[in-house]
């Protein structure tokens, strides 16, 4: 049982089936089957205002593993910290992220105000290691 907030990182990750797939273009495609609309595709460094406006990345980093990014919100770790729509995320805290629901699963043990060490392979396949400072998880 949790009592508080969890600490909360600002990625839009995909959700259902592609949650528990491993490979990001695996996740991609399976967001796209999901989507009622098939996707929209989106790219680019612009933050989101919030999840609504998230869309499907039309490029992906080349990562076989990890939790594939739609999209950040403004004014979150990950906005600041530089990651944008289809970087995929590897690990947390030292912990490997091999699925969108494993992120999920780290995170919610996570609390507000606590630095963590976030890894995540951008679009050009570069491998990126940042302390983020986590903030307050929006109220579901």
């Amino acid at each position: 049982m949790t009592i508080g907030s969890t600490g909360f990182l600002g990625v839009l990750v995909p959700a259902s089936q592609a949650a528990q797939a491993t490979s990001p273009a695996q996740q991609r495609q399976l967001q796209i089957q999901g989507e009622a609309n098939g996707g929209v595709p989106r790219s680019g460094p612009n933050c989101l205002a919030n999840n609504l406006d998230a869309g499907i990345p039309a490029q992906i980093a080349p990562a076989s593993a990890g939790a594939l990014v739609l999209g950040e919100l403004c004014g979150t770790p990950a906005a600041t910290g530089g990651i944008v729509p289809g970087d995929v995320i590897t690990a947390v805290g030292g912990q490997p992220v091999t699925t969108p629901a494993s992120l999920t699963g780290i995170m919610t043990k996570l609390r507000p105000g606590g630095r963590i060490s976030v890894t995540w392979v951008t679009l050009a396949g570069g491998h990126v290691t940042k302390d983020l400072t986590l903030i307050p998880a929006p109220p579901q």
